[in-house]
């Protein structure tokens, strides 16, 4: 068996250590700073594209999203409120001329766009109607329509009436009735002093109708007939009543339609009604002596 004696040590090479991984948490921050840089990147290429958009560098001028306010509301009737002139003819005699206004308030919707309102308008309890319109412009709220009678006051008291109006468009509405209240103070008319021609027995009597070839015809209190005829079919009668021309033709104006009768005409002081049957014409210059006649056919 043999040993090494010789002393000089054997040379060696460096020890060199086995390759080592990097730890999860040092590749964990890796990763985070990699996402950075790439969010870093993309936040500068978003700044260039904003700058490019908005030469002045600022942000662009925000889009108002606000809607306008609405516009004009269409025409619409509210209300209607009547006032009337006098409010009462208490203490007037009757057979005084009295005129009397009644007056519409039309009240409509704010904030409108104006437009045209019709009605009809009565002066006698809305057994007749007139047409009648009224113009609004746009945000106005309210308007005034004035009709009015005129005439006598009847000792019947059958005027004035009631008065209002009635909204037919653009909706519809009626307006309350209003008139004067009170009566007239009826007197005793006195008897008229009639003319020559009424002396005869036949004519010394007062009569309340006349009765004509198309219907009967009513007459003024205390009033006197005498035929009087003439040629070509015409018939008629004078007449005396008692009170004045006015009060003898608002009478007149006043009673005829309850018997049937309907006003066609009135110029030069002659007026003519008619009924199914014919019509007749009357005249009260003076109430002495006025006339009612109508015509008749040829047979």
């Amino acid at each position: 068996m043999f040993t090494n004696t010789d002393p000089t040590p054997v040379p060696r090479g460096p020890v060199t250590a086995p390759h080592a991984r990097p730890s999860a948490l040092v590749q964990g921050l890796r990763n985070v700073a990699a996402v950075a840089a790439v969010l870093a990147l993309i936040g500068t290429m978003a700044l260039v594209f904003y700058a490019i958009r908005s030469p002045r560098g600022g942000p662009p001028a925000a889009q108002s999203t606000a809607t306008s306010s609405s516009g004009p509301s269409a025409l619409q009737v509210t209300s209607v409120t009547m006032a009337v002139t006098p409010d009462s003819i208490a203490g007037m005699a009757c057979g005084t001329i009295v005129s009397v206004t009644y007056t519409a308030t039309i009240h409509v919707a704010p904030n409108s766009g104006g437009g045209t309102v019709q009605f009809t308008f009565t002066i006698n309890n809305g057994r007749a109607a007139s047409p009648a319109s009224i113009t609004f412009a746009p945000g106005e709220t309210t308007k005034t329509y004035a009709f009015s009678w005129s005439g006598p006051l009847p000792a019947d008291h059958t005027y004035p009436e009631q008065g209002g109006i009635q909204v037919t468009s653009p909706n519809q509405l009626t307006s309350p009735l209003v008139g004067p209240t009170g009566q007239c103070t009826s007197a005793a008319a006195a008897a008229p002093a009639c003319g020559s021609n009424f002396a005869g027995a036949a004519s010394q009597s007062y009569q309340a109708t006349l009765t004509t070839a198309y219907g009967t015809v009513p007459l003024p209190p205390q009033s006197r007939t005498v035929p009087n005829d003439a040629a070509g079919g015409q018939r008629g009668y004078d007449l005396c009543s008692a009170g004045t021309a006015g009060s003898v033709a608002a009478f007149m104006e006043q009673s005829l339609p309850a018997y049937g009768w309907t006003r066609v005409s009135a110029s030069g002081g002659i007026e003519t009604w008619r009924t199914s049957q014919g019509s007749i014409n009357w005249s009260v210059a003076d109430p002495l002596d006025w006339n009612i006649n109508w015509r008749v056919p040829l047979g």
